[in-house]
């Protein structure tokens, strides 16, 4: 899964702080890790840049950059009443930001939609943001 939602080559050009990571907590995790990260640079054809690291003390983001994407659809977080804290801890909220950028795909937004507990127009907004966006998502 986190193979398919990265961006191999976005890193070098940002800032450390933006960096993409994969963080393990025993070495099992961490040979998981590493196994993953060769098998996915042998499909690639530029460097990954992803960092494999202990993990340590988890510090979130700043409330600007949490679900950045979901934030750009302010009438959308207003009806769902996602204030900039439930962004950072709704389950509600991540799946919907990927949606919003194509992450996910029609299909599996459908089989989930009910258990969102959107309503038909919020619903409806979110396909069509979908639609327009499918595919688009990060890819190698």
């Amino acid at each position: 899964m986190f193979w398919a939602n990265h961006e191999y080559g976005l890193t070098t050009k940002l800032k450390r702080q933006y960096q993409s990571m994969i963080l393990y907590h025993d070495e099992e995790q961490r040979a998981s890790a590493e196994a993953s990260y060769k098998q996915m640079q042998e499909r690639c054809k530029e460097p990954l840049r992803t960092e494999i690291a202990p993990a340590g003390t988890f510090y979130p983001a700043e409330d600007y950059h949490q679900k950045y994407r979901l934030q750009g659809h302010k009438d959308l977080c207003r009806s769902l009443g996602l204030d900039s804290s439930k962004l950072q801890t709704s389950h509600l909220a991540a799946r919907l930001n990927g949606y919003l950028v194509g992450v996910g795909g029609r299909t599996q937004f459908e089989q989930e939609v009910q258990r969102l507990g959107l309503t038909e127009k919020q619903a409806e907004y979110v396909r069509r943001e979908l639609e327009r966006n499918e595919g688009g998502g990060l890819a190698c």
